[in-house]
């Protein structure tokens, strides 16, 4: 057996890389950005107000510093607008906000913070020299670096992109992936259950989670405990997808021929069996330009798999930066005991103030406890146990 640190380095070591294709934004939405983004243009293009208000030159400013000053209006600027003649000292020009500011504006002072009188505009408020203006460039100058490649594309991503006036955008391909579910037990879920059969939930719940990463091309099969029946499935899928995700048959029991399969259909296991519970017996494999795993039959085997091995393979394919799980530090919530060995993944809930809630129906064949969570729970391999309010890391699942 393999440590959890040694499986994830192989699987991203071994992943081919896809082709970028260019989408509209209107499609971007969570894909991963394939090449850097540069600015055309600076942002803001001109120097704007970043409220309503009145336009000041610099000598009024200075003097108000010292004095209140009533000002003539000498008109106004709407956003879209423009102002062509020099602002005089002594006057004043209403700018509503996003409007450009002319050169001779120094300072636009807030409309909260003046009065409207009889004999013109009157400001008695101090204000800094250069206020309320929002200056050209001073987000970002024109050639800059604003996304980098790898980068997932978030709404505010992809508004940032439309606002460099830009329509479409490339981004890493998503994967095609294959699932096959094995077991002569295991029957469609509808379908009147026999003694000893069980309805099948991983090939739902790992579509979930696929379409969760924007993955919609997915070919799900179905095989008996039969070699023939699964290798002529692995050989179709091999030939027409990227990623092929194998449930059930990895251990070694009398009827787990997915290895053996895997072998006879070309695929180089890369390793067997990791140091992780529940989940052990995962295998990982790769075909030329096709990944493949094969996994437990047990549920949330399959999610813990998924969680902090395939979902990370699946995005480093798609071209993320920096694809591994997201953990982060919580404080549990009670004590527990932890067999040495393995790296265990407890199913929780992360509540107030950085506590993590370990959940009950922690067995690998249980969903129930899967179905709330939000996270996984680490427990070291080395521990035999952790108390309550001990920090652990946790893995924020689809985060």
């Amino acid at each position: 057996m393999i440590s959890v640190e040694t499986a994830e380095r192989r699987i991203l070591g071994n992943l081919p890389s896809l082709e970028p294709e260019t989408v509209r934004l209107d499609q971007a939405a969570d894909r991963i950005l394939a090449q850097d983004v540069i600015a055309g243009a600076p942002s803001p293009s001109f120097d704007s107000s970043a409220v309503d208000g009145y336009g000041i030159t610099a000598g009024d400013t200075k003097k108000l510093q010292f004095n209140s000053l009533t000002l003539k209006l000498a008109g106004e600027i709407p956003a879209g607008g423009r102002w062509e003649k020099p602002l005089r000292s002594g006057e004043t020009v209403r700018i509503l906000t996003g409007a450009p500011v002319p050169r001779s504006v120094a300072t636009v002072v807030m409309q909260e913070d003046v009065e409207i009188t009889k004999n013109g505009i009157r400001f008695s408020k101090k204000i800094a020299h250069g206020a309320n203006i929002r200056r050209k460039g001073e987000e970002f100058r024109q050639g800059d670096v604003v996304l980098k490649r790898g980068q997932r594309l978030t709404p505010a991503a992809i508004g940032l992109i439309a606002k460099l006036g830009i329509t479409t955008v490339p981004v890493g391909r998503l994967p095609r992936v294959g699932i096959i579910t094995t077991g002569n037990e295991v029957v469609v879920p509808g379908t009147p259950l026999r003694p000893g059969q069980v309805w099948d939930s991983n090939t739902v719940s790992l579509k979930s989670a696929l379409r969760r990463l924007g993955i919609s091309r997915v070919y799900a099969r179905r095989s008996g405990d039969n070699v023939s029946q699964l290798q002529r499935q692995t050989l179709a899928l091999l030939e027409s997808v990227d990623v092929l995700l194998v449930c059930g048959g990895v251990s070694v029991g009398d009827y787990d021929y997915t290895r053996r399969v895997f072998t006879e259909c070309g695929v180089r296991e890369l390793f067997w069996r990791i140091k992780i519970k529940p989940g052990k017996p995962l295998c990982f494999g790769r075909r030329d330009n096709t990944v493949v795993f094969g996994l437990p039959g047990n549920p949330a085997s399959v999610l813990v798999a998924f969680y902090r091995f395939i979902r990370p393979a699946l995005l480093a394919m798609m071209g993320a930066r920096d694809p591994r799980p997201a953990f982060r530090n919580a404080l549990l919530d009670r004590n527990l005991r932890h067999t040495p060995g393995r790296v265990e993944y407890l199913r929780g809930i992360l509540d107030k103030n950085d506590t993590v809630r370990v959940l009950q129906h922690q067995d690998s064949h249980m969903l129930r406890s899967f179905a709330v969570a939000d996270c996984l729970i680490e427990i070291p391999a080395e521990v035999e146990g952790l108390r309550k309010n001990d920090r652990v890391r946790i893995l924020m699942m689809d985060s």
